[in-house]
């Protein structure tokens, strides 16, 4: 009586058996377990390679205030040297414009009472000062330049560095939500596998 009474349990608990494993087939569900374990694979290497690159740039200190500050700065001394280039063509006009009206235009004769010596010696001293000026701004300009450049390279970094980290996390929530898919057919397998003895 007790061997029937196991006998007539047992054979209730498979009777139990759920709606959704009448259904399955064991060879596609293991077909989707091996293509979810190769994508949680292939998704962890991605992510793995994305996190040694990331390490291999380390940290880069970029600001965009101070990006554009220079790149403002940068833009005053351009128009500063092109405000000191058109006042020394000005300058450099007017010394020619005296020395013409010196002398006459047919003959090239000098005139007697006319003498602007003074005032192109005045204008040459205004010019060799525009010149300095210009030079030193230059110098400026070119430094800034490189600087610039070095913020370019850094803005670069601190872009490609944003865009990783972002790849990085999607392929991490990838991965947990294929996990969570593989977990649920493992689940279902296990099921199967104990329904099936």
């Amino acid at each position: 009586e007790k061997l029937e009474e196991k006998k007539d349990k047992l054979l209730e608990s498979k009777l139990h058996i759920k709606e959704d494993l009448i259904n399955v087939d064991i060879t596609t569900l293991e077909k989707q377990i091996n293509n979810k374990t190769s994508q949680i694979n292939v998704k962890k290497e991605q992510s793995f390679s994305i996190a040694t690159e990331l390490n291999n740039l380390g940290h880069v200190e970029f600001s965009k205030d101070d990006y554009e500050k220079i790149l403002n700065q940068s833009n005053e001394y351009n128009n500063t040297l092109g405000e000191i280039k058109a006042n020394y063509k000005f300058l450099k006009k007017q010394i020619q414009d005296l020395q013409e009206n010196e002398c006459c235009p047919t003959c090239g004769r000098k005139y007697e009472n006319i003498d602007n010596t003074e005032k192109i010696a005045t204008i040459k001293e205004e010019m060799s000062s525009l010149k300095n000026k210009g030079i030193c701004i230059k110098e400026k300009s070119d430094a800034l330049e490189q600087k610039i450049q070095e913020y370019n390279k850094k803005r670069e970094e601190s872009e490609k560095i944003s865009k990783l980290t972002i790849q990085k996390s999607q392929l991490e929530s990838e991965c947990d939500r294929l996990q969570l898919e593989l977990d649920k057919l493992h689940q279902i397998y296990d099921e199967y596998q104990k329904n099936s003895e």
